[in-house]
């Protein structure tokens, strides 16, 4: 079986497609993504990490108690 896709035949018809512009902006292409509703959603950044609190630990990693 064959499962490969080619991009230059219409998926609904099975007529040729042929290339007629290349977007190579990144703003235009991102104006165009955008418009035919293509774009992931936004993503919210992740909260910040907890303030990291190091134990002081000896060689064989037993936390050493402070004096």
């Amino acid at each position: 079986m064959d499962y490969q896709a080619d991009p230059l035949v219409c998926k609904g018809f099975g007529g040729p497609l042929k290339i007629v512009a290349y977007i190579t902006d990144e703003l235009a292409l991102t104006r165009v993504v955008e418009h035919l509703g293509l774009s992931p959603p936004q993503q919210e950044r992740p909260p910040p990490p907890p303030e990291l609190v190091r134990v002081p630990v000896d060689d064989e990693g037993r936390e050493i108690q402070a004096g």
